[in-house]
């Protein structure tokens, strides 16, 4: 069996959960964590469903990346 990994919900979805009793379907609610085998759930991790931890942050994503040299203003509207 392959190692598991820790990842977090971003996108509530419909998945398998790991118990003692066995594997049961449950609904994963955004901010809740789910343990998976990599290889079962990349698809997943690749749509942003989930997020891998050992992912890179992208750091600055939330960050208004205008040019400042615009000054706000959409360069197509100025021709």
């Amino acid at each position: 069996m392959a190692d598991l990994v820790k990842y977090s919900v971003a996108r509530a979805h419909l998945g398998d959960r790991l118990t003692d009793d066995g594997v049961v379907q449950h609904h994963f609610q955004e901010g809740e964590s789910r343990e998976a085998n990599p290889g079962v759930v990349a698809q997943l991790v690749k749509s942003g469903v989930l997020v891998d931890p050992s992912a890179k942050a992208e750091g600055n994503s939330a960050q208004n990346k205008a040019d400042p040299n615009t000054g706000g203003k959409n360069k197509a509207a100025a021709k």
